[in-house]
């Protein structure tokens, strides 16, 4: 896979965080439209088709940050990360 410009890499990274294009739009101080674009652009470069597929590649290739649980989730944590090589490997 080609390697991800800066604004991909964010753009991504909002998208895991789950914002909406909108939401992202704003954050990054660019049109709806150009979120849309590096968001097309993602989804061909990973080779799958929903938002979804999308995240849970990146995610699996380590490619973005996520933190969705309370440091307090330390046995969910510990499960994710005995999970996560495998998913690197698939």
């Amino acid at each position: 896979m080609k390697e991800l410009t800066e604004r991909q890499k964010q753009v991504l990274q909002a998208l895991v965080d789950g914002l909406t294009k909108s939401q992202i739009a704003v954050r990054l101080g660019i049109s709806i439209k150009t979120v849309a674009k590096h968001h097309h652009n993602l989804l061909v470069k990973y080779r799958v088709e929903t938002r979804a597929q999308l995240i849970a590649q990146a995610v699996a290739r380590g490619d973005v940050a996520v933190d969705i649980l309370a440091d307090e989730d330390i046995s969910v944590k510990e499960e994710i990360r005995h999970i996560t090589p495998a998913l690197r490997q698939a």
